[in-house]
C-alpha cells in the first residue's frame, strides 16, 4: 500500500519515491506543448528548448521532481517535525503536482526548489540561538523563489513570522530580511534592465503560455480524492496538536502561515493568469504527513491514494 511503503525512512521508499517520479513524469508525453515568454532570454530559450524536447523534459522533469521531494523529507525529518523520520511529505507533493498536471520542469519546480530550502531554514529556529544566519538564508531563498515566481511575493512576510513564533523580540534579525531580500531583488531588476532597458519588473514577465485542456470526468474525479485527503489530513492535524507539546504547536504556527501564504499566491496566480501554481502543497504535504502517521488504520487513506493515482492517470487519455 502507498502509505505504508513511506510512512518509514526504509530503502524500498527510497527506491520507490524516483520510480514514481518518472511515472508521472510520463504524463509530459500526453500533455500540448507549451511556451515560455519572459524578458531574460537565456531563461526563454531554457524553457522552451526543454518544452520542444520531450526526452530530455522527461528526464529533467523526474530529476527536478525527485530533488525537491527528497528536499521536503529532508526539512521534515531534520526539523524533527513530529519525532519521525518518513517519505510521506515528498510523495504527497508529487502526487499533487501529478494530479493537477503541474509535474513538468518550469520556473514553478524551480521556486518550490527555494521555497521548501526557506521553509527548512524556518523550521530550524530556536528560542534561545541566535538566528540571524538562518534568517538571511531563509529570506535570500524566498527571494530567489520570488525571481522565478514573481506572484509569490506574500512569503517575504514568512520570515518576520517565524521569527515572532520562534524568537523574542530582537530588532537585528528582523532587519536582516530586508539584507536576504535585497540580493534576488536587485539581481531580479538588473537583469530585467539589461534585456528590456526598464527598470519597472511587473508580473507578466515571467508567465508559462499553458495550452488549455478540455476537463473531463477524471479530472473532477482527482480533485476530489485530492480534497478529500487534505479535508482529513487537517481535521486529523488538529486533533494530533491538541495533545503535542510546545515544540511542535509553535512549527504549527508556521505551517499555518505558511499555508495562508501560499494560499494567496494560489488564489492571485489563478485569479490573474487562469493557472494553477501548486507551492500551496508543500506545506499541506507536511500537514498531510503528521495526519498520516497518527493514524493507526491506513486502509482508507491507502484506498484514496490509489483511487486519486488512478483517476489522475485516466484523464491523460481520456
Amino acid at each position: 500500500m502507498i502509505t505504508n511503503i513511506f510512512k518509514t525512512q526504509t530503502p524500498v521508499a527510497l527506491f520507490a519515491l524516483p520510480v514514481f517520479a518518472l511515472i508521472f513524469a510520463l504524463s509530459i508525453f500526453f500533455l500540448p506543448n507549451s511556451n515560455y515568454e519572459t524578458s531574460y532570454v537565456w531563461m526563454t530559450e531554457m524553457f522552451n528548448w526543454c518544452n520542444q524536447n520531450k526526452i530530455v523534459l522527461f528526464l529533467i522533469t523526474a530529476a527536478a521532481g525527485t530533488g525537491n521531494a527528497l528536499l521536503l523529507n529532508f526539512s521534515f525529518n531534520q526539523s524533527d517535525f513530529f519525532g519521525k523520520n518518513t517519505y510521506l511529505p515528498g510523495i504527497v507533493y508529487l502526487f499533487s503536482l501529478f494530479a493537477f498536471d503541474e509535474f513538468v520542469f518550469s520556473s514553478n519546480l524551480i521556486a518550490h526548489f527555494f521555497v521548501i530550502v526557506g521553509l527548512y531554514k524556518l523550521l530550524n529556529l530556536r528560542r534561545q540561538e541566535e538566528s540571524k544566519d538562518l534568517i538571511f538564508k531563509a529570506s535570500l531563498s524566498f527571494g530567489m523563489a520570488i525571481f522565478f515566481k514573481p506572484l509569490l511575493l506574500p512569503l517575504l512576510l514568512l520570515p518576520w513570522f517565524g521569527l515572532a513564533v520562534f524568537r523574542p523580540f530582537v530588532w537585528r534579525e528582523y532587519f536582516v530580511v530586508f539584507a536576504g531580500i535585497l540580493v534576488p531583488s536587485l539581481m531580479h531588476i538588473a537583469l530585467h534592465f539589461v534585456a528590456t532597458g526598464n527598470w519597472f519588473v511587473v508580473p507578466e514577465d515571467l508567465i508559462l503560455q499553458i495550452v488549455p485542456r478540455e476537463k473531463n470526468l477524471f479530472h473532477y474525479l482527482s480533485y476530489t480524492f485530492c480534497a478529500s485527503i487534505f479535508l482529513y489530513a487537517i481535521w486529523k492535524y488538529f486533533v494530533v496538536s491538541s495533545t503535542e507539546v510546545v515544540r511542535f504547536k509553535k512549527l504549527s504556527r508556521l505551517i499555518f502561515h505558511t499555508t495562508w501564504l501560499t494560499s494567496l499566491h494560489f488564489g492571485l496566480e489563478f485569479y490573474l493568469y487562469q493557472h494553477i501554481s501548486l507551492a500551496l502543497f508543500i506545506p499541506l504535504g507536511m500537514v498531510a504527513s503528521v495526519s498520516i502517521l497518527h493514524t493507526k488504520s491506513t486502509l482508507l487513506l491507502n484506498l484514496l491514494f490509489i483511487c486519486w493515482f488512478i483517476s489522475s492517470g485516466l484523464k491523460l487519455f481520456l
